[in-house]
């Protein structure tokens, strides 16, 4: 039994409250060009380390150098951070997951419209729990006794933590949840979800069974929950939906003699850029409409990183 944890009623944060302090950073980040001369445009990734900096975003920076059209492939914090980097500079481009973008799009409703959708659902990512507790088996399990588990998760504006707040929203159990802390980042989260029966990491990822986050699982005797039910399939932002059900590989056969599967939902990975009409000088906004129509040209197979 899961000794009960003081409860704490999680609620969701607004993503405009440090949207300032993120638009001073990209602002004064510095940029990949000659003293002097104008900076090229942005593709805002993710981390380093990362499949948005190290897979996804070269196919399209080599297709827009190309046309003459330089962006330069630049590290960010995710989502979150990409999405204040191209509100400061709406010629350059993000990469972001579609329920973080959706939900930002509605929160900034009735306001000037900030982002346009260059391309979308290429790719999912997919949303995890990870436990080493073996009765924790199914999403049901961790939401009924969520006011009495620790939940660690990535950092406060990671889309990971974006996409735990949303659905603390549409699931009133989940709402409850007793403990949550946030750390540097998703390794850390699953280091420290597997040093306890009652505690819990969610995250948002790609499915990868080679990546070695979901080796480290494995080798820390973890188990992978789905993060799937009828609430979340069902969930709409502004009449659409955001997860759809997706099966995964989690683990490979070099771990257990069939590998293992799981159905969790996923979210479709969204290329955005900055809305028409906010690049105000004629040569950019050209350049801009150009690098826009350069990357919805590119086929789909094309983006997908090479096994």
């Amino acid at each position: 039994m899961l000794s009960p944890l003081r409860p704490l009623f999680a609620r969701y944060v607004t993503l405009g409250s440090v949207t300032a302090v993120l638009v001073a950073m990209a602002v004064a980040s510095p940029a990949n060009s000659e003293p002097g001369s104008t900076p090229n445009p942005r593709i805002h990734t993710g981390g380093e380390t990362g499949a948005y900096y190290k897979n996804f975003c070269p196919p399209l920076a080599k297709a827009l150098s190309d046309t003459d059209n330089v962006h330069d492939c630049t590290p960010s914090d995710g989502s979150y951070d990409n999405m204040a980097r191209v509100n400061a500079q709406p010629n350059d481009f993000g990469f972001a997951q579609l329920d973080v973008l959706t939900l930002e799009r509605k929160r900034t409703e009735g306001q000037r419209t900030t982002f346009q959708t260059v391309r979308s659902d290429d790719v999912r990512e997919c949303i995890f729990a990870v436990a080493r507790n073996p009765e924790l088996k199914t999403f049901g399990d961790i939401a009924v006794h969520a006011d009495e588990l620790r939940f660690i998760l990535p950092s406060e504006n990671s889309g990971s933590a974006v996409t735990f707040r949303y659905l603390q929203m549409i699931d009133s159990d989940l709402a409850h949840a007793g403990s949550i802390r946030h750390v540097a980042d998703v390794n850390e989260a699953v280091r420290l979800a597997l040093s306890a029966d009652d505690t819990v990491a969610i995250f948002v990822q790609f499915a990868d069974p080679d990546n070695p986050r979901f080796q480290l699982v494995n080798r820390l005797g973890g188990h992978f929950i789905p993060v799937i039910d009828r609430n979340i399939l069902s969930a709409r932002i502004d009449g659409k939906a955001v997860y759809f059900a997706e099966e995964t590989d989690v683990t490979d056969a070099r771990w257990t003699a069939k590998g293992t599967k799981v159905i969790t939902a996923c979210t479709p990975l969204v290329i955005f850029t900055g809305a028409d009409g906010l690049v105000t000088d004629p040569a950019m906004a050209e350049a801009h409409r150009k690098a826009i129509a350069t990357l919805q040209a590119i086929p789909s197979e094309n983006l997908h990183p090479k096994d």
